[in-house]
């Protein structure tokens, strides 16, 4: 069974590479809310900055055409959701949380969404669910740990993923424990599927791996 990487489903370009006559829906930058929950370890340098609700983004110049999901960018991992998406998820049985969106104003003239921001409402989709991955067959390593802060960090996977059928526990959505942080989300072929049956549109995937016995 094959698992899929929401957002970065093409090429990675800098925003001013983009070509923006083939970009059909909005997408945005998140700048904030970003947290510290203590100061940065003097060892290694690693610091405890998050996003926290409200996600504060800024539409970027793109389109004014809204799709169902948007992104932080037109490859990002970041995803807002329309609340009648939102509520549509949770009954399929997506297992994610959803926070509040708040809009900034643009620093600079672009051709994007109007500010202020009138469109249908937004919220941050987030998967709760962390699955293990098998590290040896997923090319996965601990790439450096702290013995001050103890924290450990391990090579960043969105593609090439196995995972074991009985860590998978049948999710239909979730994150790789050993990415972190990181808001890059996942699905299997049922989430796929479901997502596709709904005509959601802006519905950004790749192939990220395989469920595994």
């Amino acid at each position: 069974m094959k698992i899929y990487c929401l957002g970065l489903n093409e090429q990675f370009l800098a925003p001013e590479d983009i070509p923006i006559a083939s970009v059909r829906f909005a997408f945005f930058s998140a700048v904030g809310t970003w947290t510290d929950e203590r100061e940065p370890c003097k060892a290694c340098g690693w610091h405890w900055q998050a996003l926290a609700p409200p996600l504060l983004v800024q539409w970027e110049r793109s389109s004014t055409e809204m799709g169902d999901f948007s992104w932080d960018g037109p490859y990002g991992t970041i995803c807002g959701v329309k609340t009648s998406v939102a509520e549509r998820l949770t009954k399929l049985g997506f297992d994610c949380h959803f926070s509040a969106v708040d809009y900034v104003k643009p620093n600079k003239k672009r051709r994007t969404v109007p500010f202020p921001y009138t469109g249908p409402r937004q919220l941050w989709l987030q998967s709760s669910p962390m699955v293990d991955l098998d590290m040896g067959a997923s090319g996965v390593k601990l790439e450096s740990c702290c013995d001050v802060c103890g924290d450990m960090r391990y090579t960043f996977r969105y593609e090439g993923i196995a995972i074991h059928r009985d860590q998978w526990n049948g999710r239909k959505i979730f994150r790789i424990s050993t990415n972190g942080r990181a808001d890059t989300m996942f699905v299997s072929e049922e989430g796929l599927r479901l997502l596709e049956e709904t005509g959601f549109t802006n519905v950004q995937v790749r192939a990220a791996g395989e469920i595994v016995d």
